[in-house]
């Protein structure tokens, strides 16, 4: 019988060393990585492989901190008034006073990565896949996307807030960009304040790792956040739904120096009733922007095509950057639309 118990510890031990540390999905463009440890099991991190052709310096970056196994970005479920944090439990920073579920399953699903988490009678699945990113028509951004299912007898309110740490190649305080302004302070954006996407550029003057997030957009089903907040990661990652929000206020962490910037998506909360399921998706990766250096370099960010006939307006954003050595002097930029 001893001899027995022994072997069995044994084989039980080989199998936990041969569990992955985590999971990955990539393509020539960009690969997510999701944590499979006990500690912050489904959290993740997205990185470009090859990045976009036109631009060489932006292989093997990172768009998401977390090397190597992901931990700072994290999804928060509201359930009654209550904040619980998805996947699995943090071993490190973390707001005070959270709750967390039962991790049930995660697994990789061919293209997918799927993680499922139970909060007593509430089912969260997470799932990550490629998404044909409607600026470059080319798989390299990852969709975000969020079933609950309400198993429980009873009705309730059910909110979610995804929070990204964006890192842009080696700048942990990358700036952000949404509409014709560039955000190097704290914000927040709802209603018609929201653009159909937002990027995040290593450095604004000559970007070398472009970003892209899409709130909205019919074709891809995507679920428009009620509210989207750009603030610090300190403030974010300890406030696990609400913070108190100062506008203007730096990306630098309380007490420390350096930049470091994050978002948070937020969708209000609503009822949920009895087996009733809602979906949340959003979508990030690269960023779609189109490129011609010169002393006056442009920059376009447009939708590849589009249905001329859509009465939904389109939103084009040009970037104009002087880098010549003289003023540019009643620059116009004009648009020839057939």
């Amino acid at each position: 019988m001893r001899i027995i118990l022994v072997f069995l510890f044994l084989c039980n031990l080989v199998w936990a060393e041969d569990e992955p540390k985590r999971l990955s999905l990539s393509n020539e463009s960009v690969a997510v990585f999701v944590t499979n440890t006990e500690s912050e099991k489904g959290r993740f991190a997205i990185e470009t492989t090859g990045g976009d052709p036109s631009r060489e310096l932006d292989d093997n970056q990172p768009l998401i901190y977390g090397r190597p196994l992901p931990w700072t970005s994290y999804t928060t479920l509201r359930i009654d008034g209550e904040s619980y944090v998805f996947g699995g439990k943090s071993s490190k920073r973390m707001s005070r006073g959270v709750g967390y579920g039962v991790v049930k399953k995660q697994f990789q699903n061919g293209s997918e990565i799927i993680t499922v988490t139970d909060f007593d009678g509430i089912e969260v699945m997470q799932i990550l896949s490629f998404l044909r990113n409607p600026m470059s028509r080319v798989k390299d951004m990852i969709q975000i996307e969020y079933v609950v299912t309400n198993k429980r007898t009873k009705t309730h309110q059910l909110g979610l807030r995804l929070m990204l740490d964006t890192m842009l190649g080696k700048n942990d305080g990358a700036p952000f960009r949404l509409k014709q302004h560039a955000y190097q302070s704290e914000q927040s954006f709802s209603g018609e304040m929201l653009a159909p996407f937002w990027q995040a550029f290593d450095a604004l003057n000559a970007p070398t790792v472009i970003a892209q997030g899409l709130l909205t957009d019919p074709r891809l089903n995507l679920t428009t956040p009620d509210r989207v907040l750009l603030s610090n990661w300190g403030l974010l990652t300890d406030n696990a739904w609400t913070i108190k929000y100062k506008e203007g206020r730096s990306f630098v962490r309380e007490g420390e120096l350096e930049l470091d910037t994050a978002l948070a998506l937020y969708w209000n909360e609503r009822k949920l009733a009895p087996s009733e399921s809602i979906r949340f998706r959003s979508a990030y990766g690269l960023g779609g922007v189109a490129l011609a250096p010169g002393q006056l370099s442009l920059g376009l960010a447009i939708p590849s095509e589009f249905d001329a006939l859509s009465p939904d307006p389109q939103l084009l954003v040009a970037y104009v950057m002087n880098n010549g050595g003289y003023t540019s002097k009643e620059t116009e930029l004009v648009l020839d639309i057939p």
